[in-house]
């Protein structure tokens, strides 16, 4: 399964929301779970973010993950851009189903 490159802009502050339809790769995702990290370049040592499993959801009889990144989190983001991937994992292995560029929509108007 190759993974879709989905480029992900964050607007600080606000919940990120979005959703992977799987083609190809485990043909049962029930007992799956998500991982997702950022960084700012793919060779970094260092990450920038890192999602917990609570942030996905999988809908096994459709074959979609959604990732939900909460507000809370991306209130905190201090950096301006990186780059990302979310794998998933189960008895079928570890699968990897996007990737992207970040970047962040900061907050003008502060306290």
């Amino acid at each position: 399964m190759t993974a879709a490159q989905l480029p992900l802009e964050i607007e600080q502050g606000s919940d990120c929301v979005f959703s992977v339809q799987l083609n190809g790769g485990p043909a049962d995702i029930s007992a799956y779970t998500g991982a997702m990290q950022i960084r700012s370049m793919k060779d970094d040592p260092a990450v920038l973010y890192s999602l917990a499993p609570t942030g996905f959801t999988f809908d096994a009889g459709n074959r979609i993950v959604t990732v939900r990144i909460p507000a809370a989190d991306t209130a905190a983001f201090s950096w301006d851009r990186g780059v990302y991937d979310v794998l998933i994992s189960g008895a079928d292995g570890d699968w990897r189903i996007c990737e992207g560029k970040v970047t962040i929509d900061h907050w003008v108007t502060r306290g």
